[in-house]
């Protein structure tokens, strides 16, 4: 849900879990942890983001406590501690300035530890399949702080990324 930057977000904290050796599912029923990547750059996207949590809390698998909801993305970002309070049903938060500890954060809620080595980090999502385009994230965030804008709280600071990690 949400922009372009939260395709790319969503798409490499796929692949960090992959290559961490971690399966992905399409259906939440099957899965360990769910994660819910989410947008709060206006109210409408806040509204969308805040449906798909309580949907994702309302999973039987999430209900019984099988399956881990973790909430990513833009909202913890935005409003931190106070989205901790209110959506106790999460059992972590992860605002986009900490997307690249994924694998971490999924690791210490199922309880596996993991050797020191560095995981691989990249800016850009793969193509997804039959499409003729994907994503490229050259940069981040804005170190412009317009009174009607909340992208330098969400997002922080502008920073480019390095060509390598592209």
């Amino acid at each position: 849900m949400g922009c372009a930057k939260n395709e790319v977000d969503s798409a490499a904290m796929a692949r960090a879990l992959s290559e961490a050796g971690y399966d992905t599912s399409a259906s939440p029923d099957e899965a360990d942890v769910v994660i819910v990547n989410t947008c709060s750059f206006i109210q409408s996207a806040t509204e969308e983001s805040l449906e798909a949590i309580f949907e994702t809390a309302a999973l039987p698998a999430v209900e019984r406590g099988d399956a881990a909801l973790i909430v990513a993305g833009c909202m913890p970002a935005r409003y931190g501690d106070d989205l901790a309070e209110e959506l106790t049903e999460a059992r972590a938060f992860v605002p986009c300035s900490k997307e690249d500890d994924i694998v971490a954060v999924v690791d210490g809620i199922l309880g596996y530890v993991r050797g020191t080595e560095p995981l691989p980090r990249t800016a850009s999502a793969p193509a997804q399949a039959g499409s003729v385009f994907a994503y490229v994230k050259i940069s981040d965030g804005c170190d412009r702080f317009c009174s009607y804008c909340t992208i330098p709280a969400i997002r922080g600071r502008y920073h480019s990324f390095p060509f390598e990690d592209i």
